[in-house]
């Protein structure tokens, strides 16, 4: 009977140690765990990005100027030309014409060629007829003038009237010649005002201030 508990009681440690042993092992072991399936790393910071370069975006294009819509650019391009001004400009003096003001005021104390001129060129433009006028005169002149020797160095209307300053080099009577050939034109609706010559070297000068009629 002894033998027998002394058998038994030794199974009982070698099992009993067994068991310890594998717990032990299983205990020491590398641990496991189960990690719970988890999202991708955020990618937060990409729209933060995006929102900032918008901002940035957003903030250059209040800055920078607005551009005129392409129709708008055509339409300013192919807008017809505005209507001739009825403002005049100045009606300039030559060089030759001025001279002989100088001159002739040196000599006598008067000028009467001033007032006139400065009269006309404070009026307005009669915008139907002073252009007008003013390119049959100027077209007439230059090449009738250019076969008596004249130049025309001034042509210009206003409302009541125009004034042509005319030089030559040759004898007065290529200025009558000049005066007669105008008279005969039959769109020549104006009276000779004032008419004035006076030397200048060796030229010749003349003002023609006409009126309508």
């Amino acid at each position: 009977m002894a033998a027998k508990r002394y058998w038994l009681a030794a199974c009982a440690l070698l099992g009993g140690a067994v068991y310890l042993a594998t717990r032990f092992a299983i205990g020491t072991g590398p641990e496991t765990r189960t990690l719970p399936a988890s999202s991708p790393p955020s990618l937060n910071f990409r729209p933060a990005i995006a929102a900032q370069t918008g901002d940035n975006e957003s903030k250059q294009l209040e800055s920078s100027p607005a551009s005129a819509p392409a129709d708008e650019l055509a339409g300013s391009q192919l807008a017809p030309p505005s209507a001739p001004s009825n403002i005049a400009t100045s009606i300039p003096i030559s060089d030759a014409h001025r001279q002989s003001l100088e001159k002739v005021k040196a000599l006598t104390g008067k000028d009467e060629i001033t007032p006139q001129h400065s009269a006309l060129a404070n009026e307005p433009l009669d915008v139907e007829w002073s252009y007008a006028m003013e390119e049959q005169l100027r077209q007439f002149l230059i090449v009738v003038g250019a076969e008596l020797g004249i130049d025309v160095p001034v042509v210009a209307c206003r409302t009541t009237g125009c004034e042509i300053q005319l030089l030559t080099y040759r004898k007065p009577p290529a200025l009558d010649r000049l005066i007669g050939q105008l008279r005969k034109q039959p769109w020549f609706k104006l009276r000779i005002a004032n008419q004035a010559r006076m030397p200048v070297s060796d030229a010749v000068v003349c003002w023609l201030f006409l009126k309508r009629v």
